[in-house]
């Protein structure tokens, strides 16, 4: 009965009623994804909550090789702090910042929580800088997944291979995350307060603080534990809003 109803039709305007049919689809598709975007919070509406800011890292030099060539990774950093890459793309944070403040007028982020590796480190010190806060805290409890940080750390045993004897750096690599290790404070107070100052007058530079309460080891995957202690968190001021930005990887961010 089907294929005798089919030779009856018409083999174009057969091929218009799908194509019709087609695009209804589409558009209702379009429609449901519109509907579902976020919108953008009334800035004349006070809130009585405090918010909880999730953001990934910029963009690390190993994945992005060719958005800054003129920056450096070290031959040394490469492959004994494999897992710890620096950031190439130092506009970003701010970017993407702006868009959250974009969608939430009356955002006011009092607090920057950070996971101890250097790309986190680096896109904090940039979101620092653009709210004109110089107070940090290092949670080591946001930092990455133990599976990434094997991840690098393979790639980079396999790439020593190449090199030769005088430039291998194969017996001082970490073996798994467990070797892993986090730059010291002072290190990462240098780190923060270079980039914070970057660009701006020598004689009224601004000095970092670090504050680190937990100092987990890397790949310890307590982010949701981190999470719920920053949804706990009374600022004191009912008056006023204290939002609390967390600076972490893709796994936490997923998973959070």
């Amino acid at each position: 009965l089907f294929c005798n109803m089919l030779n009856k039709l018409n083999v174009a305007d057969f091929q218009k009623a799908i194509q019709k049919q087609s695009e209804k689809v589409l558009k209702d598709v379009k429609q449901k994804q519109y509907e579902a975007q976020p919108k953008p919070m009334d800035p004349n509406v006070a809130r009585d909550y405090d918010m909880v800011i999730v953001m990934r890292h910029s963009k690390r030099i190993d994945q992005h090789p060719n958005f800054a060539p003129h920056l450096r990774w070290s031959d040394e950093d490469r492959y004994l702090r494999c897992y710890d890459p620096p950031i190439c793309d130092f506009e970003l944070p701010v970017q993407k910042l702006q868009e959250v403040e974009a969608f939430i007028p009356t955002l006011r982020i009092t607090k920057i929580v950070v996971s101890p590796f250097l790309r986190c480190i680096q896109t904090a010190a940039a979101i620092g800088k653009y709210l004109s806060i110089s107070k940090f805290t290092i949670d080591a409890r946001l930092g990455e997944h133990k599976i990434p940080i094997d991840r690098c750390i393979n790639t980079a045993q396999n790439r020593v291979k190449h090199l030769s004897p005088n430039e291998s750096y194969a017996a001082q690599m970490a073996k798994d995350y467990r070797d892993a290790t986090y730059l010291s404070v002072e290190e990462m107070q240098r780190v923060m307060t270079a980039l914070y100052n970057k660009g701006g007058d020598d004689d009224s530079s601004t000095d970092v603080v670090i504050e680190w309460q937990h100092t987990q080891a890397p790949g310890n995957g307590l982010y949701i534990e981190c999470m719920k202690e920053a949804l706990q968190r009374e600022s004191g001021q009912p008056e006023q809003r204290h939002d609390t930005l967390l600076v972490t990887h893709s796994q936490p961010l997923t998973d959070i």
